[in-house]
């Protein structure tokens, strides 16, 4: 009988979308929610290309140092990204 994994590790779900690290006082800020300001200048790029497509982009948030996925975060065209969820992990 062949062995099949029933579940996914949270960190390999959605591996088609883009994926962007964070770390220190940025990852507090996205366990509470908020979208760090620095993280938001890295993807100035998909931004524009979101914008121009007027379609919307599904984007990971990872910790750098742990690998472990923080939160799923909406890029809008035209509008804020939004964060879709977070994961805590205490």
């Amino acid at each position: 009988m062949e062995n099949i994994k029933a579940f996914i590790p949270l960190a390999e779900c959605l591996s088609e979308w883009k994926a962007f690290t964070i770390r220190g006082r940025d990852v507090r800020l996205m366990a509470n929610g908020q979208i760090p300001h620095d993280l938001a200048k890295r993807w100035i790029i998909e931004q524009k290309s979101v914008n121009a497509l007027q379609r919307s982009m599904g984007v990971r948030i990872f910790e750098a140092s742990s690998g472990q996925l923080l939160s799923l975060v909406e890029i809008l065209p035209n509008r804020a990204p939004k964060i879709k969820r977070v994961f805590n992990y205490a």
